[in-house]
């Protein structure tokens, strides 16, 4: 799938809808813009704590130079972008931004525990200092089979996952897929 072109249909738990434009972060230039503001080596992180970084690289300049300073909104912004482009990579996910109003969103597709965060709560609770723990989960089968091999297990999953969100027009299809696939 190509993720530049492709747009994203996903369905919230609370029934909402919504549209998601993928989009890949300029990390590097992020990194760059980011490390000559705030000092931070990325030479020097340690694996797998980038995001612990990041943060307190910024609380540090926030401190300094506080948040109605020109560059911090940037800063922001370039923190949220490396921190999703890490996590993504983590998890194999994607960033996307929704079509509706430019919301920035990390799209985690795991199979079992698929889920979105929006990047800007994300910063914002670690700045202050918050745990994050809101994790809005999908319920879109479209999205949860992007990169899984049709084997009748996945088609079975899909199908299950449909019918719980009441997509009975894609559950049709899926056990047709299911049926052809049995007669083989």
């Amino acid at each position: 799938m190509n993720m530049e072109e492709e747009k994203i249909k996903i369905r919230f738990p609370d029934g909402a809808v919504r549209t998601l434009r993928p989009v890949e972060p300029a990390e590097n230039v992020l990194r760059k813009y980011f490390s000559e503001h705030t000092g931070l080596n990325y030479d020097e992180v340690q694996r797998g704590f980038l995001s612990c970084y990041i943060i307190k690289a910024l609380k540090d300049w926030l401190n300094k130079h506080g948040l109605h300073h020109p560059e911090a909104g940037s800063l922001i912004l370039a923190a949220e972008g490396i921190f999703a482009g890490d996590q993504a990579k983590k998890s194999n996910g994607f960033v996307a931004f929704t079509e509706e109003d430019e919301e920035c969103l990390l799209v985690c597709p795991y199979c079992s525990d698929p889920y979105v965060w929006r990047i800007s709560k994300m910063i914002y609770d670690d700045i202050v200092g918050r745990r994050i723990s809101d994790k809005k989960r999908i319920v879109c089968v479209n999205l949860l089979n992007w990169e899984k091999e049709d084997t009748v297990e996945n088609l079975t999953e899909q199908l299950n996952q449909a019918v719980a969100v009441e997509d009975y027009e894609l559950a049709a299809i899926l056990m047709n897929r299911i049926e052809c696939m049995k007669k083989r």
